[in-house]
């Protein structure tokens, strides 16, 4: 590898374990390395929000995120992506991670969502499990909010805005009468899951893409296979990241999300000895001369050559 590398490597799922500050002195080696030598920004911003600004002109303050264009070329388009509304008090929560829904489930729910969106001229598209995709004939007057950002939250403060908002509303409360009815949520209930009894809206606006924003792409997130074919860069899938072959230029590394719920000390520990310690060498010698290590709703790290000769941090 050549001097003048800037690496940028992203570690979703993360976040949760550094806010128990009971973890942070059983975390790995490197990892550790890398925390404390780093300076460190915090920030909270989810993982969809950062690869779309890593790879485009996105404002910061923009309530949507216009992936709906990265995944079609219609020109009015947005994306349903189902989910489970779940009511807490005097709040609506919405939860749309890890609910394990089945391509079989989420077609048929698409399919009797479909007729009452006729009315709008829309089509609905079944993209994955996640993403059904309503193409229309107009562009809505709505502000609609990014999922990613409302996920685990209550809804309210992120229902649709604009012109357009009442239908856009009656539209929601329609979709969730339906789903309520249907066979697969009454099967999803015998079988001990959340219902799927409601859909979000968002994905809206026009992606533009920021020419030359990575030398190299490393990861198997599909947004990101999404977003580097914007910008024509072939994407490694490497688990983990290679650093073989690093040459000068900026580079992003997109690691796979650490699971929480299963042993999440032991994934650390293997992504340690794989890929932290040599990403620390690295960076110690001089071959990568600026390293970003970003975790998802925590914030970022940057370290330099200079950062990991500092004896006096552990």
């Amino acid at each position: 590898m050549a001097r003048n590398v800037e690496l940028t490597v992203v570690l979703p799922g993360l976040a949760n374990i550094l806010n128990q500050q009971m973890n942070v002195g059983i975390l790995p080696t490197y990892l550790t390395k890398i925390i404390h030598h780093a300076s460190f920004i915090a920030e909270d911003i989810n993982l969809e929000r950062l690869l779309v600004t890593s790879f485009s002109t996105l404002d910061s303050q923009q309530h949507d995120i216009p992936i709906a264009s990265l995944m079609s070329e219609n020109a009015h388009q947005l994306i349903l992506s189902p989910c489970c509304l779940h009511p807490d008090r005097d709040q609506l929560l919405l939860f749309a991670d890890g609910l394990n829904i089945s391509d079989q489930e989420s077609s048929t729910l698409m399919r009797e969502v479909q007729p009452l969106v006729d009315d709008l001229g829309g089509q609905l598209i079944f993209h994955d499990a996640q993403h059904w995709l309503l193409e229309l004939t107009q562009a809505p007057q709505i502000d609609f909010h990014a999922l990613a950002d409302v996920e685990g939250k209550s809804v309210d403060g992120h229902l649709p805005s604009g012109p357009d908002r009442t239908q856009w509303l009656t539209l929601w409360n329609e979709i969730q009468m339906q789903l309520f009815n249907s066979e697969v949520n009454q099967l999803r209930e015998v079988e001990g899951k959340l219902t799927i009894n409601g859909v979000w809206f968002w994905g809206t606006g026009t992606f533009k893409a920021t020419e030359n924003a990575w030398s190299s792409v490393q990861g198997s997130l599909p947004l990101l296979q999404l977003l580097a074919k914007q910008l024509d860069i072939d994407v490694r899938a490497d688990k983990p990241c290679s650093l073989d072959d690093l040459t000068k230029g900026r580079h992003l590394c997109v690691l796979d999300k650490i699971d929480i719920e299963g042993d999440w000390l032991q994934q650390l520990s293997a992504l340690d000895e794989q890929f932290l310690q040599p990403l620390w060498q690295a960076s110690k010698y001089l071959s990568i001369s600026k390293l970003n290590f970003i975790i998802p709703h925590h914030g970022s790290y940057t370290l330099t050559m200079l950062d990991c000769w500092k004896f006096w941090k552990r």
